[in-house]
This record gives C-alpha cells, structure tokens and sequence, in this order.
C-alpha cells in the first residue's frame, strides 16, 4: 500500500490548480491533488486485476478459489468508488484537453504508464520478481474477496487509517451537483480482455530481473511461459534471444523455430525475422523469393511504423534480386501457402506452441501488397 503523497506524485496530472466544474464550483490546488490521489488508488487496484486474471487463473484451477466469481463481485462491491474515479478524470482530462492539448497529451501518457507503474509496484512484494506461484496467487486473489478491503473500507483497519482519505474524497465526488455516474459496464469482461503489458506484467517484471541478473535461463522460462500461453512477441523475444546469442547459446536452428512460432502466433515480426534468415542463409537454405515474399507481408501487417519500415527496407534491397517471373509467382501464393514453405524448416520437429489460426489464409499476396495489387488478377493465377 501507499499514502497520500506517493499516489499524488504517481499520477503528475496536478498541472492546473482552480479547474471550473459543475455549477460553476471552482477547486483548489489541495483538492485536485486529492482527488488525482484517490483515482490512482483505484486504478491503480483495479490495474492488477488483468495480471491476475491471465498470470494466476491457470495456476488456481482445481482450487477452492474462483477467479472470475471474486472479481465480478470486487467490481460489483466497488463500483461507487470506480464511479467516482472514472467520473473525476474523465471530466478533468476532458477540461485540460479543451484548455491546453498539448498538456492533455502529456498527462494522457503519464497517466498510463503511472497506473502501469503504480500496478507493477504493488505486485512486487507479492511475487518478489519471479514468475506466478500458487501460493502467491491464492493470496493475493483472496484479498479482493475480503470486503474488509474494498475502498469504503480498507480505512478502517488498523494500520491501514491512512487509506480512508481516499475513501471520503471518492464520497465528496459523488455528492457533488452534476455528479453523473459514467457507463461502466462489463468491467470484468474488460479486464479479462488480453493487453499486452498489463496482462503479462508479473511474468515480465520476472524475465526484467532475470536479464538483470544475466540469467538467460530465467528469461526463458519466462517468455516461454509466456508464449506457451499465446503471446507472439514472447515467441518473437526467445527467437532474437536465439538468433543473437549473449543470455543463450547462439542457434540459428532454435531462433528459426520460435520466429515461425511468433508468426504463428500473429506476431509478424516473426515473418520479417524468417525473411532475413531465407535471405542470409542462416539455419535454412537461401531463397530470395521467400524471403521477399515474407517481408512483403511483413510490412503491411505492421503494426507500427518501426517494424513496417524494417521489413519494407528489407524488401526494397532484396528486389533487384527477385525476377520478373519469381514476382508473377509470388502475387499467386496464398497466406496459406506461404506458412507451409515457412514450416517446412521445423515441420519435422515438435511444435513449440499451438499456432492460431491465419486470418484470410486463402488470399493471394498479390491482393495485399500495394505495388501489386492494382494490376492484380487473382483469376490469372494457375
């Protein structure tokens, strides 16, 4: 747990003192901080939910706890406070975005990484920087069933006095004119809703402290968890950890294997790494058109600008290598095609993960690159 002052710094959103809200009420400086203070409290709980939903459920199967049932009644129990919280900041964010967006930007962003921060420290002392135990989970989990520690309470057990500032600052919210509860629906489907960061934090937080301690291991057994568990860009992590060596033995056979298991997980980063090693040579054998076909794909399923102009650059300098007919050939390949040559490579070893299932497997590559789809007719195609 935490006071006052650590939640308050923890937000960095007390940039304009006096913001006008309902009915014309004017707000001081003291109080904007304590109401930033209250709804990092909350978001900040309510933040470790998806890490416990998708790091401890697996873990507490076949136990006396039910996951889902403990936090669809934490949500049921808090929701007055969650009320406030969301009321609070929305409004207020809404009030800075009006006056000043560039300020709005910036708090929008802090905000974020606060709550995520805010979230990661509170699970540290739980599970101590390793991966998600038993034990660990049961007790943490159980802590939501406790109503004793929902928000309107936790001020009133011993130790925890200082807690119950948050609480009457969440109150005077919602007493206030023109307090209008927002839509707050679902939220336990929301938070069971994988997100990358948050949903993963505990086993990431696991494999930061491994790196650290230059435990290459460690950082395996982590990001496999991970990947075990459907996350292409843990796959895509083992791959260049493989692929560069350092914390592993260095093996282009091992990196291969888990780039096309972050492919087939959906992360595409995993193609443009499989398109180097068809271009390089390296653990499989060199082919040029492969190799620009997956870089070709690889840069319009990017799902950032970095990685799609990695993987168009790669594509760029290959294409004085790819002839005329190897590109008719290449606009007929299907997606579905072209994962059967991509695991041709490992088809004879164990599967490392189970793969997804591709989205428009049947479409020719000519329909989706740019360059080609213009002219294209899937219909000419043998």
């Amino acid at each position: 747990m935490a006071t006052t002052k650590h939640y308050s710094g923890l937000l960095l959103l007390s940039l304009c003192a006096g913001i006008t809200f309902a009915e014309g009420s004017s707000l001081s400086e003291s109080e904007i901080e304590q109401r930033h203070a209250a709804s990092a409290f909350v978001f900040t709980r309510e933040a470790n939910i998806p890490a416990l939903i998708w790091e401890c459920s697996p873990l507490l199967k076949g136990t006396s706890l039910n996951v889902e049932l403990i936090f669809r009644g934490w949500y049921e129990r808090n929701k007055p406070e969650l009320e406030a919280a969301y009321f609070w900041t929305i409004n207020y964010m809404q009030d800075l975005k009006e006056k000043n967006p560039e300020m709005h930007q910036r708090a929008s962003v802090d905000l974020t990484r606060s709550v995520t921060s805010g979230a990661l420290q509170s699970l540290r002392p739980v599970f101590k920087r390793q991966l998600p135990s038993q034990s660990a989970c049961e007790w943490i989990v159980k802590t939501y069933s406790i109503p004793q520690l929902d928000f309107k309470n936790m001020g009133r057990n011993p130790g925890y006095e200082q807690f119950g500032e948050f609480a009457n600052t969440l109150a005077r919210i919602r007493d206030e004119p023109g307090f209008k509860p927002p839509t707050l629906q679902n939220n336990y489907e929301l938070a069971s809703t994988f997100r990358a960061g948050l949903s993963n934090i505990i086993t990431l937080d696991a494999a930061e402290a491994s790196k650290e301690r230059n435990d290459g291991q460690g950082m395996l057994r982590a990001y496999q968890s991970l990947a075990t568990r459907g996350d292409g860009g843990a796959a895509q992590t083992i791959g260049l950890m493989y692929f560069n060596g350092g914390f592993v033995p260095k093996s282009s056979t091992e990196a291969y294997r888990w780039f096309y298991a972050a492919w087939s997980l959906g992360e595409h980063e995993g193609l443009n790494a499989m398109g180097v090693m068809f271009r390089d040579g390296m653990g499989v054998s060199r082919d040029y058109p492969l190799a620009q076909a997956a870089f070709m794909v690889a840069s319009v399923a990017a799902r950032n600008k970095l990685a799609h102009d990695r993987a168009q650059s790669n594509a760029d300098r290959l294409r004085p290598q790819i002839d005329a007919e190897a590109v008719e050939r290449l606009k007929c390949l299907s997606i579905r095609s072209l994962d059967s040559e991509l695991k041709k490579p490992v088809q004879s070893l164990p599967a490392l993960v189970a793969g997804k299932e591709i989205v428009g497997a049947e479409r020719k590559i000519g329909t989706l690159i740019p360059e080609w789809s213009s002219n294209f007719k899937p219909e000419s195609c043998k």
